[in-house]
């Protein structure tokens, strides 16, 4: 009776122990999840090699929720980074691969400041971006490809940087939801690619101040949304043939 006892009292601490660390696990997973936004912005701050307001300095604090730093907008529900614009705060550095984790995030606009660099292939992670803004930077490197598999992606402009290369001959092709690409004023060559048209929503579209060169495609011609359409200052030749719906 007694080893029966002892058996059931054994079990019994074992049960307890077990849901304990299942409980302490879930606690832990919870605030690891709370925290990532706020662990991948100061990952971020850390790429930033000059703030001269003191703008990121003064206000992303640990003593301040994230949800509350200036730039950064959350969710009512989950609480998790939606919205990110720091545009003109006259910021240098590079974008952090950290910047991928902010996976709840929709708009993110840092326009209008002195980033250099490559745009980091985490940001792909990005799937439920509808808005990204990275004009008037000093951004090198290709076009990413990977822009293309944002499937909620409805605004790109990535206008007055120093882009190189041609521009991807599938970045319309699951972009169903595309209004508005701005790529004017980089160094792009190459031709303009025909699958353009398979950004069949878009409504803007700015190619110019490029090197592109050979015939605008007549694929352009099937965009039916399209009401503003910029290709000056490029190297096109030939004549043109194309009948819009604008």
């Amino acid at each position: 009776m007694v080893n029966s006892y002892l058996f059931y009292a054994l079990a019994l601490l074992l049960l307890l122990n077990s849901n304990t660390i299942v409980l302490c696990l879930a606690t832990t997973f919870n605030i690891n999840t709370t925290n990532t936004d706020q662990i991948s912005l100061f990952a971020f701050k850390k790429t930033i090699t000059s703030d001269p307001y003191a703008i990121l300095a003064n206000n992303w604090s640990e003593n301040v929720s994230v949800c509350h730093w200036i730039g950064v907008t959350c969710g009512t529900k989950h609480q998790r980074v939606m919205y990110l614009n720091i545009s003109r705060f006259d910021l240098s550095g590079t974008v952090s691969p950290h910047l991928g984790n902010l996976t709840f995030l929709r708009y993110l606009d840092i326009s209008f400041n002195n980033f250099t660099g490559n745009i980091p292939s985490e940001l792909s992670h990005l799937y439920r971006l509808r808005r990204i803004n990275m004009g008037f930077n000093s951004f090198t490197g290709e076009i990413p490809s990977w822009f293309g598999a944002l499937p909620q992606l409805e605004q790109m402009i990535l206008m007055n940087n120093t882009f190189s290369g041609t521009l991807p001959s599938d970045i319309c092709n699951n972009l169903p939801n595309l209004k508005t690409l701005y790529v004017s004023g980089n160094q792009l060559e190459g031709q303009i690619p025909p699958n353009i048209c398979k950004c069949r929503n878009i409504e803007r579209l700015a190619l110019s101040t490029n090197h592109f060169t050979g015939k605008i495609p007549s694929e352009i011609g099937s965009l039916s949304m399209l009401k503003e359409l910029y290709l000056g200052y490029n190297d096109l030749k030939g004549i043109y043939d194309l009948t819009y719906t604008i």
